[in-house]
């Protein structure tokens, strides 16, 4: 192997290594999102004087949104920038949890996780993209493994993190800790330095 041929393949490698990490990233936010909610449903329950029924609209909401528009989601990012669309939608989730945060209604908050249904729609039509059309053969099942684990991860994190947060910050706090996250992986998605991703 040459010298130009070994510093090709070592940029090739950091390239997918980046690329691998942020994508991955964003599927452990994604993860992380949908299991913010239930370690707090007793305080917002009572806060909101709802019953835990009523408190699952929202959940109800998220899921219904999203599974709605998970084919219309794949449909655009493959006529669009996946790595754009994939911020995008942690950002959109991001700032729902703003919303909810901020405004004191329980209607919002179920108007909110609507929201947060649409940006998660774009979560695997963008991640398999991404991985699969820039991610080194060599390395394809690493990425996907990668990306598998990450997404277990953010669910395994989400609770204690959630709740450490409220017992420094109250919910409201958690919700946007939470919101500062998704922020941070959504930046790291956009500066994700393979240049083959367009």
């Amino acid at each position: 192997m040459t010298v130009s041929t070994e510093i090709a393949y070592a940029a090739r490698r950091n390239g997918d290594i980046r690329l691998i990490a942020s994508v991955s990233a964003a599927h452990c936010a994604s993860h992380f999102y949908m299991l913010v909610l239930p370690p707090l449903f007793a305080v917002i329950r009572a806060e909101y004087d709802v019953s835990y029924t009523e408190l699952g609209f929202a959940f109800t909401a998220f899921n219904a949104v999203s599974a709605s528009l998970q084919t219309q989601a794949g449909f655009l990012v493959d006529r669009g920038n996946a790595k754009v669309i994939l911020a995008a939608g942690l950002l959109i989730e991001a700032a729902a949890f703003v919303v909810a945060a901020m405004v004191h209604s329980y209607w919002v908050m179920v108007a909110m996780f609507a929201v947060m249904g649409v940006g998660n729609t774009v979560f695997h039509p963008a991640d398999y993209s991404l991985l699969s059309r820039h991610v080194s053969p060599q390395r394809i099942g690493q990425a996907y493994s990668s990306h598998g684990f990450a997404g277990m991860l953010g669910s395994a994190a989400a609770p204690g993190s959630v709740l450490m947060m409220y017992g420094l910050f109250g919910w409201r706090g958690a919700f946007l800790g939470t919101a500062i996250f998704g922020t941070a992986v959504a930046l790291l998605v956009l500066l994700m330095a393979d240049g083959n991703v367009e």
